[in-house]
C-alpha cells in the first residue's frame, strides 16, 4: 500500500507554508521501511525552494545503505544534508563517509 503522505498529501502541502518563517531546510526520513524515501524527497522538492535533507532508515548493512543514500541524494541536487534514521548506527555513517571520500578521490 502506498504511503498516503506521498499522494497529494501532507508532503505536497507542508513545505510551502514554512517559507518565510525562518525554516532553513526541510527533509524526509522513514517512509515504508525506506522504500519511498526517494519519492518523498522529490515531493518535497516540488514545494520547497531551499535545501533538502535525507535521513532514511537503515535495514541493511552499512555499505549497501550508504550506496542507496548517496544515489538518492544525488537524484536531487538540492539535497545538501544526509543523515540516518531508524537502525542507523556508527558503522553506517562510517560506510557513508568512506563512499563520499572514494567519490571525491
Amino acid at each position: 500500500m502506498a504511503n498516503p503522505a506521498l499522494q497529494d498529501g501532507p508532503l505536497d502541502r507542508l513545505a510551502g507554508p514554512l517559507a518565510g518563517r525562518g525554516v532553513e531546510w526541510v527533509g524526509v526520513g522513514c517512509a515504508d521501511r525506506g522504500v519511498e524515501f526517494v519519492r518523498g524527497l522529490h515531493h518535497l522538492a516540488r514545494s520547497w525552494d531551499g535545501p533538502l535533507a535525507l535521513a532514511p532508515p537503515c535495514f541493511e548493512d552499512g555499505a549497501r545503505w550508504a550506496e542507496r543514500v548517496l544515489a538518492a541524494a544525488g537524484s536531487e541536487p538540492r539535497c545538501t544534508r544526509i543523515g540516518g534514521c531508524c537502525g542507523t548506527g556508527p558503522a553506517h555513517i562510517f560506510a557513508l563517509a568512506r563512499q563520499v571520500r572514494a567519490e571525491d578521490a
